[in-house]
């Protein structure tokens, strides 16, 4: 993590050095060593025009970014990328949480392309038993 996302919108690497391939079909561009305020590289044009550059290489680009509630970063992200795709843990995002996100995203007029449930036990589902034995 000593080159990544922060050095490139530096300027400091282009970010074809900072890439890393972590198998044949999937490379990886980490943080970065991380500025002591780094709210304003996300606000860059840099930022657009690297996701930009990036589309161009690659089929799909996930960024990871922190929770939703209490931080900029995810806001600011969703003005450049083609849409979110939010992750929720049951039984760790609360009811009041999610309120927030969904007014959040709501007045900031994200596109959400979906939302996935990380951490389900099936034992615990009522309705997954005969799917599970099906599949």
């Amino acid at each position: 993590n000593s080159a990544g996302l922060s050095n490139v919108l530096l300027n400091e690497t282009e970010w074809q050095e900072a890439v890393q391939r972590v198998t044949p079909n999937l490379d990886v561009l980490t943080a970065g060593v991380i500025p002591d305020n780094p709210l304003p590289l996300l606000r860059l044009q840099r930022m657009r025009t690297l996701i930009n550059s990036l589309s161009n290489m690659y089929d799909c680009i996930i960024l990871d970014t922190p929770p939703l509630t209490g931080v900029a970063d995810t806001t600011i992200i969703g003005s450049v990328v083609d849409g979110l795709l939010l992750v929720v843990r049951p039984g760790v995002a609360d009811y009041d949480s999610a309120i927030a996100v969904k007014k959040l995203l709501a007045n900031t007029e994200q596109h959400v392309l979906g939302i996935v449930a990380n951490g389900i036990n099936l034992k615990n589902e009522p309705y997954t038993k005969n799917y599970v034995e099906q599949y």
